[in-house]
């Protein structure tokens, strides 16, 4: 008796599968279709953004090349290419090195009006907009107003700021340029009492500290109302050796070897930005410094 049962159970249950597919058969197979075509569908595109992501690389890497090179026309032109049709990240950094190119290549009036761009786009990433606005300061430290770097920099050396160090370090100097002393020295104890603020950046603090002790005729007993410390040894644009290295000639004092800026054609440029294909950077004060990858 119970194999009767069974074997009616069975067929049962054949009948209701049959009947299941027979109304919802259709559909499982169109869903099959489907979800085999979306996965088709996002390998080939998958792939795609891949290859594009490697040939946007290259191609901004070949830029770089040609600025690393010296050829600062050919590097603008391929820089400012890619700011107009870039993928990803790199229309951005194609901006900022367009700028960059255009610095190198002397039009320092050009290169500042292109970081203000950058530095006023909303669009951009907020701490993409502020190393904009490091690179015009440091290209006007040499000849701007100082109400003028002040205007320019002041936002960025607030308390918290990542790029306060560097602001308070280029309104120091344009300082120093043109004779405000005091003004320079609150700036320059302030950079010292930052916690943010690098070994090396308060050791340069120390030397325009120095500097403006040196053309007073002061001494620092009688002046310095901090202890600083010791004399710098890293230059604020190659992360190497340098005595001094300050991008202002302090009259008196005697011209520094470098130039905060771009200087003369013996000295390192402005270093080019490198992303990491596309990604948005990590962006601190260090990375500023040439030879530095984002």
């Amino acid at each position: 008796m119970s194999d009767v049962f069974r074997e009616v159970d069975e067929d049962l249950r054949r009948e209701r599968l049959k009947e299941a597919w027979n109304r919802y058969g259709l559909l499982l197979l169109v869903a099959a279709i489907l979800i085999v075509v979306a996965v088709a569908v996002f390998v080939f595109l998958d792939s795609r953004s891949q290859q594009r992501a490697e040939a946007e690389g290259d191609r901004y890497y070949a830029a770089l090349d040609l600025l690393r090179t010296g050829d600062a026309a050919a590097a603008e032109t391929a820089f400012a290419a890619i700011a107009a049709d870039g993928a990803g990240g790199y229309a951005v950094w194609g901006a900022l090195n367009a700028a960059t190119a255009m610095a190198a290549g002397g039009d320092t009036t050009r290169a500042v009006a292109a970081f203000d761009a950058v530095a006023a786009d909303p669009s951009i990433n907020g701490a993409i907009r502020d190393v904009a606005r490091i690179r015009a300061g440091m290209l006007l430290a040499d000849t701007a107003t100082l109400d003028e770097i002040r205007d320019r920099l002041s936002p960025l050396s607030v308390a918290g700021d990542p790029f306060r160090p560097l602001a308070l370090e280029i309104m120091a100097l344009t300082a120093i340029r043109v004779g405000e002393y005091d003004t320079a020295i609150g700036w320059l104890v302030t950079l010292v009492g930052d916690a943010n603020a690098t070994a090396e950046a308060q050791a340069r603090a120390q030397q325009l500290f120095s500097l403006i002790l040196s053309r007073r005729g002061l001494t620092a007993a009688t002046e310095a109302p901090v202890t600083l410390p010791g004399p710098p040894t890293v230059d604020l644009r190659t992360g190497g050796e340098a005595a001094p290295a300050f991008g202002a000639d302090v009259p008196g004092i005697g011209a520094p070897t470098t130039d905060l800026r771009l200087g003369p054609a013996t000295d390192p440029a402005l270093v080019p930005l490198t992303p990491d294909f596309g990604l948005p950077p990590t962006l601190t004060p260090g990375a500023l410094a040439p030879g530095a990858t984002f």
